[in-house]
């Protein structure tokens, strides 16, 4: 069967995610009888002229569309990647090859398993798959052409006399050691040249020196994590690697066997350094712990760099201070990203937060909805900005900082070691004169920009 799998364009910032789950589905099903054409929209200016070409010339009779984001998550500049998805839905609906053969548009991939009914009516597609979706989506080919007898194939979404159905999710036995052959789907070069490097999952296999671990938290289970490492370390294979990852639980042993097997650095989502707004972000880990891992990452000479994200419920003048002070207390850190705005998704805490105080008469996950405390006023949004400015190697959103961190995340990584952020203090440095040159002609964010939004929901 000819087949067209598209991995779709999604934020840059600060660099480029290799779409490694689309390139593993195309890599399956060209194992599995099927003629597949691959095509990465990221770098794509122009959709309907490439998509077109394509169509006219491999004649697909189904067209597998991953979805890795929704939206960008940013509150203060939010990009919505689905308007995109739906134009590209509709060239291919428009298109002169659909006159010859009748394409199947499917859509998957971890953006649309996060709100698969709401995305599912608003794309329009032919039919949907949520969480693991090898083994669905081969089956689900297979019924091809009259699709009859689809309701037992897991995860599966489509419209039945008009009725949306969504069937349980299931989980592949499928071991995607081939990493490299997946990866060969998409020009790495460009990727590269961005600043990227590619992911990969730690249940999914890999061949490649460099590259991230894309799971969520590296180290749970730590127990999973430990023997993984230990395998690494056994196989002397030559890998450098980074992880996102979670103070809590963090040892001795665990770091060492990071330090061991290659790791070259670490991204640790802690949000914050402020002992309420851990406990009202529920993060499972106090400020010991983030202390704890941050004196075992300096002891075996790990990078490392904090996400924040701040304006949870609580959040004031005086936990953003407790927090800055703190981080700064930290041994070192060699990059600080600041976010504000935590996006409301159906179901999460901060949604259900929101119901309980009645500030969603109507709510849309299509529609890109952020709480942010309302405590946040002009001296708590200076604070941040001046923290950013000050300290060597903090960032934050703003226009300027983007536009410097991409410029100097595409330059540095052609002579810089892997991973360039480790020196993110220096370059900030290094940088000063250029963002102050800069700042005479670009309109940065203010104040009044954040209150005049009307994606914003406070107390």
């Amino acid at each position: 069967m000819r087949l067209l799998v598209i991995a779709t364009n999604q934020e840059k910032f600060p660099y480029a995610v290799v779409p490694a789950g689309a390139c593993r589905i195309a890599n399956f099903l060209s194992k599995n009888r099927h003629e597949v054409k691959f095509i990465d929209l990221m770098f794509c200016k122009n959709i309907k002229n490439k998509v077109e070409k394509i169509l006219n010339k491999v004649k697909p009779e189904a067209i597998l569309i991953s979805i890795r984001n929704v939206d960008n998550g940013v509150l203060i500049s939010p990009n919505f990647y689905l308007k995109t998805i739906k134009y590209l839905i509709s060239v291919i609906r428009e298109t002169s090859v659909r006159k010859i053969t009748d394409i199947k548009v499917i859509i998957g991939g971890t953006g649309f398993s996060a709100e698969p009914q709401e995305i599912f009516e608003y794309l329009k597609p032919d039919f949907g798959i949520t969480g693991e979706g090898e083994q669905s989506v081969l089956k689900l080919l297979d019924k091809h052409p009259d699709f009859n007898n689809i309701s037992e194939i897991h995860g599966l979404v489509f419209r039945k006399n008009g009725t949306f159905v969504h069937n349980p999710p299931g989980f592949t036995d499928i071991f995607a050691a081939d990493q490299a052959e997946a990866l060969s789907f998409v020009n790495e070069k460009k990727y590269l040249s961005n600043g990227s490097f590619p992911g990969i999952q730690t249940r999914s296999g890999w061949k490649t020196e460099k590259f991230i671990f894309v799971d969520e938290v590296f180290s749970e289970p730590l127990d999973y994590a430990k023997e993984l490492l230990k395998e690494i370390i056994q196989s002397r294979i030559k890998i450098r690697f980074e992880i996102c990852d979670s103070p809590a639980g963090v040892d001795q042993e665990y770091v060492y066997l990071l330090k061991k097997a290659g790791c070259a650095g670490i991204m640790s989502s802690i949000d914050s350094g402020s002992r309420a707004m851990l406990i009202s972000l529920k993060k499972g880990f106090i400020k010991e712990d983030i202390r704890k891992a941050a004196e075992l990452y300096c002891k075996y000479e790990i990078p490392y760099f904090l996400t924040l994200l701040l304006g949870a419920p609580g959040e004031n003048l005086e936990t953003l201070k407790e927090g800055f002070d703190f981080i700064k207390q930290l041994p070192g850190t060699s990059a600080v990203l600041l976010n504000y705005g935590l996006r409301i998704q159906s179901e999460t805490g901060i949604y259900n937060y929101c119901k309980r105080k009645g500030m969603l008469n109507k709510y849309e996950f299509l529609n890109p909805l952020f709480y942010l405390s309302a405590n946040i006023k002009k001296p708590e949004w200076n604070l941040i900005y001046k923290e950013c400015r000050k300290n060597n190697g903090w960032a934050t959103y703003s226009r300027i900082d983007r536009f410097l961190i991409i410029k100097s995340i595409k330059y540095l990584q052609s002579f810089l070691p892997y991973p360039q952020w480790q020196y993110a203090g220096k370059i900030s440095v290094f940088l000063k004169p250029f963002k102050k040159l800069i700042e005479l002609f670009a309109k940065e964010y203010k104040y009044e920009d954040l209150i005049n939004m009307k994606n914003i929901v406070r107390d």
